[in-house]
Formats: structure tokens, sequence, C-alpha cells
């Protein structure tokens, strides 16, 4: 949305007004410069990179500029979720379930929800996606889905896939 993206490139104005180093400065610009030419693959790569930067603002306006592509970006939102700064995982969480919520594909959609509960360590983080689970138009992939995550020895994710399936079987 066009919106959107006027809104995020106002915010990586804005930073470039704050005291960066000169690498989080040429990382801010190199995330402008890619937005405006609309390069989701640039903008992948800066996003990558931007894991290395120690300013939480630029990390989090790189999750911002992940967020606008969406699913293809899922991966590098992940990487995101698990950031020191709340803030940073915050804005994570919230464009990485944004992005999910745009797969269509059931079993696609639940197989990506899988991939990141594995990786959580937060059991409050994975309370929050189960939602995920008991909302899910496939009711038998999500039990399957649920018993994997119970399988897994993930000690966070172990309480809120008992809870969801619970939930699901009454």
């Amino acid at each position: 949305d066009n919106r959107e993206l006027s809104t995020l490139v106002d915010e990586l104005k804005d930073l470039l007004k704050d005291e960066l180093t000169p690498v989080e400065r040429k990382m801010v610009k190199a995330l402008d410069a890619a937005l405006e030419k609309d390069d989701a693959k640039s903008v992948r790569t800066l996003v990558r990179e931007a894991r290395k930067i120690g300013n939480a603002g630029v990390r989090k306006t790189a999750v911002a500029a992940a967020g606008w592509i969406g699913e293809e970006a899922m991966p590098e939102l992940e990487e995101f979720i698990s950031d020191d700064n709340p803030e940073v995982s915050e804005e994570a969480l919230t464009q990485w379930e944004l992005a999910l919520q745009e797969i269509e594909d059931e079993a696609k959609k639940l197989d990506m929800l899988k991939q990141v509960l594995l990786t959580l360590k937060d059991e409050g983080t994975c309370d929050y996606l189960s939602i995920h689970l008991i909302t899910a138009g496939d009711e038998a992939l999500a039990l399957k889905t649920i018993r994997e995550l119970i399988a897994s020895g993930n000690e966070a994710c172990k309480v809120p896939a008992k809870d969801a399936y619970s939930w699901i079987t009454g």
C-alpha cells in the first residue's frame, strides 16, 4: 500500500536526523533507496544485514521495511522476533503475523507457524501465536501441527500447544 510505504519512507528520513554511526546512516539511506525503487530483493538483503546494527531504531525500521514486503520476507522477520530490544521484537512479531495472514494455503500457513514456534524460547510469544492454531481452517492439519509442537521438545511451546489441543478437541 502506497500510504504505508510513504509513511515508512518518512520514518527513514526522520531517522536520518538522529545521531547515527556511518554504518547505521548508510543502512538507513540504502533502505530508503531500495524502498523508493520498490526493490524487494535489496530490502530483504538489507534487513538481513540490519541484524548486526546496534541501533534499535534502525533495526525496527528495517523490520518495518520487511513487513512492507510481506510473506516473502517472513524468514527475515522471524530472525527479529527474538531481538533483545522489546520494541524491535514486537514490531517483528506484528509484521510477521500480518504476513502470515496473507497466506491463503492453510498447510503453508500452519507450516510457517510451526517453523517460528519451534524457534521461540518465550512461552508468552508462543501462547500469543497459538491462537492461529485454534483458528486454523483445517482442524486435522492444526491438530497434526500441535502434536508435532508438543513432541518437539521446545518447552516454551509445550503448554500453549497443549492448551490449543484442548481448545480444539473440547
